[in-house]
């Protein structure tokens, strides 16, 4: 099937920490070729807010119904260290190339605000059926993020460009999917010069 943008489906909001190349994991720093800030709602680099899960107020496919949900969560201390992201998804995953299932009918998420701005698509596999995990131009190789095309946010430009990507991972060669696609949109552009949040 031709899935196109219209068969987005809003699916909730998330946020990360705010990472900027060079990025620092395990105490070292290395940068990927190509990607200036993470943008993709996997927490490999970008990491997640502590403890989220344990407040138990995501939605079924474990994001957050609401901003004033999503912020609730957040440590109050370390506010300013988040990008909002509100996230849609194509009603498929992709499990060896093949199209399964993604029930995007399960939650009823607010709408995305009207100032929120597009920064790409993002791949993510959902291992466990839960939390998305790791995104191949940013969890994959050395050199993958500029191989598969990702923008200077670590997403792809264009929806075809994510379907692509998905389509082409393999259980026991990439990490073990399937791989949903999604659509990336922030709360502001994180690399604006005026951006908000620092």
């Amino acid at each position: 099937m031709g899935w196109t943008e219209r068969d987005l489906r809003t699916i909730g909001f998330f946020a990360n920490r705010r990472r900027r190349s060079p990025f620092g994991v395990a105490g070292r720093k290395f940068t990927i070729a190509g990607v200036e800030l993470i943008a993709s709602v996997s927490g490999c680099i970008a990491e997640w807010p502590d403890d989220w899960i344990d407040h138990w107020l995501h939605n079924e496919l474990w994001l957050y119904d609401s901003l004033d949900i999503l912020e609730s969560i957040l440590p109050s201390t370390e506010r300013e260290r988040f990008i909002r992201y509100s996230v849609a998804a194509l009603p498929v995953q992709f499990r060896n190339g093949e199209p399964v299932a993604f029930p995007v009918e399960r939650v009823r998420p607010a709408a995305t605000p009207a100032g929120f701005v597009r920064l790409g698509f993002d791949t993510c596999s959902r291992t466990a059926g839960t939390k998305f995990e790791c995104s191949p131009a940013i969890c994959g190789a050395p050199g993958a993020a500029a191989k598969l095309g990702a923008n200077r946010y670590g997403l792809f430009d264009s929806l075809a460009g994510a379907i692509d990507v998905a389509r082409t991972r393999r259980d026991g060669t990439d990490e073990p999917g399937p791989y949903a696609v999604l659509e990336i949109r922030a709360e502001c552009d994180p690399l604006a010069p005026d951006s908000s949040r620092t």
